[in-house]
């Protein structure tokens, strides 16, 4: 009994590139970096210090996550044809939408990490929604009701 096992789709080396390019990019630019990067909820002042005192820099991180966005897009299409070949369509529709998702995900934070870097940088009501942008994300651990305010669950014997 033979094992035919031969790779026929070059394109799902992309994957690879995925995660050297961002993981690349980003050492790199913080590396070379005059500032630390920002962390979400820091000042504007520090934000507009990291991304237009070292916007070179940034510029390398930014290339490096729009190369991984463009890379995970040629991945998902080859995860998406297998599963097509597979005889799932339901696997090759997830495939599709959440390659496209993350994909479009990781471009826009580039894009809106690269205006920082920019005269856009300079305006600080636009330097602080950008960088708000980079972070947004849903809290899986907060909860709101009308008249109450948000509440983290307790974590049971710890005393506070």
């Amino acid at each position: 009994m033979a094992n035919d096992s031969r790779f026929d789709n070059p394109y799902a080396l992309s994957g690879v590139l995925t995660g050297a390019s961002f993981v690349g990019g980003l050492a790199t630019g913080l590396s070379l970096a005059d500032a630390p990067f920002p962390q979400p909820g820091a000042d504007v002042k520090d934000v507009q210090r990291f991304f237009l005192g070292s916007s070179g820099p940034e510029r390398i991180n930014v290339t490096g996550q729009l190369l991984s966005a463009a890379s995970l897009a040629v991945f998902s299409r080859s995860v998406a044809q297998l599963a097509g070949r597979a005889g799932s369509s339901t696997l090759k529709a997830a495939a599709i939408a959440g390659g496209a998702l993350a994909s479009a995900s990781l471009a826009a934070s580039a894009t809106a990490a690269a205006a920082l870097t920019t005269d856009t940088g300079r305006n600080e009501d636009r330097a602080k929604s950008l960088h708000r942008f980079i972070f947004r994300r849903r809290r899986a651990n907060t909860w709101r009701r009308p008249g109450i305010a948000a509440r983290r669950p307790r974590t049971s014997g710890a005393a506070h």
